[in-house]
């Protein structure tokens, strides 16, 4: 695992219904439903970086610009931020 990934810790790995990134130094954060970034993924932008596409308030109906129309809710295990400075 890199230093620009990560697992989330059991205490709150697959137990979340929105998701937000407001990475400083990355465009963009990956949100996988597997540990060590496997499975399906979905993508948001960096508030502070990009502005927009940067949060869902409701996984369950598609997440991100690469996650449309899969349900994401309570499934998310791992992070990987890309694009970044």
């Amino acid at each position: 695992m890199s230093l620009n990934s990560g697992n989330f810790p059991a205490a709150i790995a697959n137990k979340s219904n929105s998701a937000w990134a407001n990475g400083g130094s990355c465009n963009y954060t990956e949100f996988w439903t597997q540990y060590l970034q496997a499975g399906s993924k979905f993508t948001l932008y960096s508030q502070t970086r990009l502005g927009s596409n940067y949060r869902d308030p409701q996984l369950s109906n598609g997440a991100g610009f690469d996650g449309a129309g899969i349900n994401f809710a309570n499934d998310i295990a791992s992070y990987r931020f890309t694009g970044c400075a």
